[in-house]
């Protein structure tokens, strides 16, 4: 799935209180959709606790990023840094998408995040379609 440019908006100005509510607000929709979308771990399959992010969370640009988010258990977790587990991602869904998530969350950036939580919640509703079920 691409995550538009739209979401690397320039930040608005808003208020210290009302920007960091938004930016609440899309820290729960990315948890959401990762949660609609994989009903397990990605790596092993099992049964996992929480929304984990393949690069930091400090990294605002893929932060919000459904593709870069992933359904990922505590075991599969914690050997994250492992290189092997790297490698798996690299097999899994290619150099190309690893380098550009890791190109995309190098520099720090501001968001927009009225636009970012208005971009979420149409992924997360697309989700929950039937269609998407199907």
């Amino acid at each position: 799935m691409d995550y538009g440019p739209t979401s690397l908006l320039p930040q608005r100005q808003m208020d210290g209180d009302k920007m960091k509510s938004a930016e609440k607000d899309c820290d729960n929709l990315i948890r959401q959709i990762t949660r609609a979308r994989d009903k397990c771990c990605r790596k092993c399959g099992g049964p996992y606790n929480g929304a984990h992010h393949i690069f930091s969370r400090k990294n605002s640009a893929t932060r919000f990023m459904p593709e870069y988010v992933w359904g990922i258990c505590d075991g599969c977790h914690d050997n994250f840094k492992i290189p092997d587990f790297n490698k798996w991602l690299i097999k899994s869904m290619g150099q190309e998408w690893y380098d550009r998530g890791k190109k995309l969350a190098t520099p720090p950036v501001k968001l927009d995040y009225e636009a970012v939580r208005s971009e979420l919640r149409g992924i997360l509703n697309g989700i929950k379609s039937p269609k998407y079920l199907l």
